[in-house]
């Protein structure tokens, strides 16, 4: 039997998205660039049934999306100030930065690699969504792998919606395409 899709929940019911989370859902939700998927990071059964439901080889790895770096301190190796200060840059398009784990990162989470993919959010939701949960929420694009992503939920694919716990309905922000790409270490461009 065919699950039904779940309905879209409004920003206002973010204690219900919470909810989920903490029960281990999936969900997808609009982000800085594109509609997202989601679950928590700490999450391991989550990030399969993720993965599974994308597509996408656990090898590539996932992204980290907070509002604060103290939310994704705990997933990386230390940083400097400065570091920080780029990742966090407010004049700078949405990036994703590739920089070493922590000790003891799922491969789940970071893949086949010894860095894990983080980014600060400057999307009103998804700020409040991480404030809420004191923690970075899991990130990629809400489309099966080989796809091209969507921005708005009426567009996601009918079985990914079905498969998710619930569509957090929102606009995606003014970037068009998935975030930047870059190397925390060599400041090396990786996607654009």
């Amino acid at each position: 039997m065919t699950r039904p899709a779940p309905p879209a929940i409004t920003p206002a019911r973010l204690p219900a998205v919470v909810a989920v989370l903490r029960l281990g859902g999936v969900i997808a939700y609009p982000t800085d660039t594109v509609y997202g998927l989601g679950c928590l990071p700490d999450r391991p059964r989550a990030i399969r049934r993720l993965l599974t439901l994308k597509g996408r080889p656990a090898t590539k790895g996932l992204i980290l999306l907070a509002s604060e770096p103290a939310q994704l301190a705990p997933w990386t190796a230390p940083l400097t100030d400065a570091d920080w200060a780029r990742i966090a840059d407010p004049a700078a398009p949405p990036t994703t930065w590739l920089v070493p784990a922590a000790p003891g990162v799922s491969p789940l989470v970071r893949g086949a690699h010894a860095s894990v993919a983080v980014r600060l959010t400057r999307h009103t939701l998804v700020t409040a969504l991480t404030a809420l949960l004191e923690q970075p929420i899991i990130s990629t694009s809400a489309n099966p792998a080989g796809q091209p992503p969507v921005r708005r939920a009426a567009d996601l694919d009918p079985a990914l919606r079905r498969g998710v716990d619930l569509v957090l309905a929102g606009a995606c922000g003014p970037a068009t395409r998935p975030s930047r790409i870059r190397e925390l270490a060599s400041g090396r461009l990786l996607r654009a």
